[in-house]
């Protein structure tokens, strides 16, 4: 991939990262645009890219998380509904546990997305 398009793909992508990154992003490309055209160019861009997707899919796999939680909850409590809440203790107690579990998960994705 010539350096022009990499910069411009990276540039796209900067889009794309969570508010307090983007800074560090643009200054990445504006680091790699001051040198000249050639390998070490390229390199400079490479590595931008590299922290681009790579924070573009931490935003990513958070927000997977954080609906297949919700859909495994509603999972359980569907099938909790089906049953009748019928069960032994110990599968309550785990089937309790498991959805406070999630439910903390959820709490703490939201809160390290807000955060930044």
């Amino acid at each position: 991939m010539s350096g022009e398009r990499l910069a411009r793909v990276c540039g796209m992508g900067v889009r794309f990262l969570p508010a307090t990154r983007q800074e560090l992003g643009r200054a990445m490309l504006a680091e790699a645009a001051a040198i000249e055209p050639g390998p070490i160019r390229r390199t400079w861009l490479r590595s931008a890219g590299w922290f681009i997707g790579k924070e573009i899919m931490l935003v990513w796999l958070r927000m997977f998380a954080i609906a297949f939680s919700v859909l495994f909850i509603l999972w359980i409590v569907y099938n909790g509904i089906e049953s009748g809440f019928a069960g032994t203790m110990p599968e309550k107690v785990s089937y309790v546990g498991l959805v406070v579990l999630l439910t903390i998960n959820i709490i703490l994705l939201s809160r390290r997305r807000r955060q930044g």
